[in-house]
């Protein structure tokens, strides 16, 4: 008897070209409409809502997609430069060993004392990520599956510091060039606009988040039974295979790095709201410098994320155990969530 298949993802881009198909065909039969649109006082336009009117419908021809996209290609250069030039220096970072170096430095430092250990460490990859993605981080994950365990806490604990850490950073979107510029190019706004409260939905996710992970790792600490891998972390050999030492140590050249990494985020932060940058200014500071780092929390729950899947395939943690753990916290992250976003439109929060 022949084995069914099971269902794969398909690939992102083959999902990218079948809503495109989709929207193509809706243009032949949703009726076609335009708002009035306006600038308003600080000079960024905007549409009015009040102001629709229907017009003449124009349907796309499929045969046209290969050509709009092209198209969109060009209009969107500046933003593809950037994409690329932050992607590249945040690549030519890790190939440094300055990040893997700074990060295990500070396990080390702090690995007895949980609850300054967790917080430091999830500040870390949360501020990393403010600019990259949680994926960068699937190497690493071993290693702080193995201090976990030494701490007498669960490979779960050690996994959702770089998992949860990294989703408050990413997610918040304070300086990400690839979700927060991509989404205000879109929406017509200046580039990093809204950045204050952005930071101030940071530091309220984190301090949140740690305090859930914290309370799990003293209860762990206190009745390892009680976590969702206490069977599978008996007969975990991973603790005597990886060593914090294997990440090097931070020298001077290091230190640099990490130096011109914090200058050109402070350069990036100015230039975006002192001297009003775009995105062209933004490429020259991803290429000079070579350092920068909406689908948000959900890629930390959802079975289809790479960067979670990666992870917790690194470190042999099956993905019921994962959703076990973090069900309460995503949960936690919702309802703050949508107290964050009725806050955000109670004080009518725009460009800053």
């Amino acid at each position: 008897m022949k084995e069914k298949r099971k269902f794969e993802m398909p690939h992102t881009f083959v999902i990218i070209l079948a809503i495109i198909v989709v929207a193509v065909l809706l243009t032949w039969i949703i009726p076609a409409g335009e708002y009035v649109r306006f600038e308003d006082a600080r000079g960024v336009e905007v549409i009015a809502p009040q102001q629709f009117s229907y017009v003449p419908r124009t349907p796309v021809s499929p045969l046209s997609i290969p050509m709009y996209i092209v198209n969109a290609f060009m209009d969107n250069i500046d933003l593809l430069l950037v994409i690329l030039f932050s992607g590249g220096a945040f690549h030519m970072l890790t190939k440094s060993g300055a990040l893997q170096a700074i990060v295990a430095k500070v396990a080390m430092k702090f690995s007895g004392r949980i609850s300054i250990f967790i917080p430091i460490l999830t500040l870390i990859f949360g501020l990393i990520c403010t600019t990259q993605a949680v994926n960068m981080f699937i190497a690493f994950a071993p290693v702080m599956v193995m201090l976990s365990l030494a701490l007498g806490l669960d490979s779960l604990t050690g996994t959702a510091i770089i998992i949860l850490g990294g989703a408050i950073g990413f997610s918040t979107g304070t300086l990400n060039a690839s979700t927060t510029l991509v989404s205000q190019q879109i929406a017509e706004l200046p580039p990093f606009s809204g950045i204050g409260y952005r930071f101030v939905c940071f530091g309220v996710f984190y301090v949140v988040t740690n305090i859930f992970l914290i309370r799990y790792a003293n209860k762990v600490k206190k009745h390892p039974e009680k976590s969702p891998m206490y069977d599978l972390d008996k007969e975990n050999e991973m603790a005597g295979k990886v060593s914090l030492e294997d990440f090097g140590t931070m020298d001077l050249r290091k230190w640099l790095v990490i130096g011109c990494l914090v200058v050109s985020l402070i350069v990036i932060i100015y230039g975006s709201i002192v001297l009003g940058w775009d995105l062209p200014e933004y490429s020259a500071v991803f290429l000079v410098r070579a350092f920068n780092f909406g689908d948000g929390f959900v890629n930390y729950i959802l079975p289809t994320s790479g960067a979670l899947m990666g992870i917790l395939g690194a470190v042999n943690i099956p993905y019921d155990r994962w959703v076990r753990f973090m069900w309460k916290c995503f949960a936690m992250w919702t309802v703050v969530g949508c107290i964050m976003v009725i806050i955000a439109q109670l004080m009518k929060y725009g460009p800053m």
